[in-house]
């Protein structure tokens, strides 16, 4: 996880897995017009947290992920415990 560390130097970094022991790293050096360029439908104190970058723009806008496929459990995964995500992946 060295990259988000390197990643967050530069502002907000949020890190992400598909499997296959690869993790994407997205970084956002001006976070506050990332999210009113792409997060405009959420309230201004709730665009710059993890899960809105997460789910209003990596889950939704890129991958085409609904919110109702999230809730139903399709597609992701939630981990609370690294160790665990290294073991599933």
């Amino acid at each position: 996880m060295r990259a988000v560390e390197e990643a967050g130097k530069k502002g907000k970094a949020i890190a992400w897995s598909a499997g296959g022991n690869r993790y994407h790293v997205a970084s956002f050096p001006d976070l506050p017009a990332f999210c009113n360029k792409f997060l405009s439908k959420f309230p201004p104190q709730l665009r710059p947290l993890d899960v809105v970058l997460l789910h209003g723009f990596l889950l939704e806008q890129l991958l085409g992920i609904s919110p109702e496929a999230v809730t139903a459990g399709q597609f992701v995964r939630y981990y609370k415990e690294p160790a665990k995500v290294a073991k599933d992946l």
